[in-house]
């Protein structure tokens, strides 16, 4: 089995690592993974655009989504998103998995680890 070697890219802007992260879920063709660090990092990036972006990677992209939440509040973070992208699959993890870390997985193929 031939694997591609690894392409290690260490990004210091943050916006760049946003505009990075943005294009990866862009390109995605059949899947979207994404854990979030915490549910305010959800949150932040709510308010800069990841669900117009999820929304717009739709087309058969399946698009799932981990965050470390309990039951209250990953009820109220998946009743608010469904009214404006209900294909979207969110999930809780346990909160004491919640640390500083996100990561983007597209078509298993291309991560990013943010942080």
């Amino acid at each position: 089995m031939y694997h591609e070697s690894a392409n290690i890219e260490i990004i210091r802007n943050t916006r760049e690592s946003i505009k990075r992260s943005f294009d990866l879920v862009e390109s995605a063709s059949d899947e979207v993974l994404r854990i979030f660090s915490s549910i305010n990092a959800f949150r932040r990036q709510v308010r800069i655009g990841v669900l117009h972006l999820f929304k717009e990677s739709e087309h058969g992209v399946k698009i799932r989504v981990l965050i470390p939440a309990d039951y209250q509040q990953i009820t109220q973070i998946i009743n608010e998103v469904n009214l404006v992208l209900p294909e979207l699959s969110i999930r809780s993890v346990d909160m004491s998995l919640q640390n500083t870390i996100g990561i983007l997985v597209v078509d298993r193929r291309q991560s990013l680890i943010i942080g």
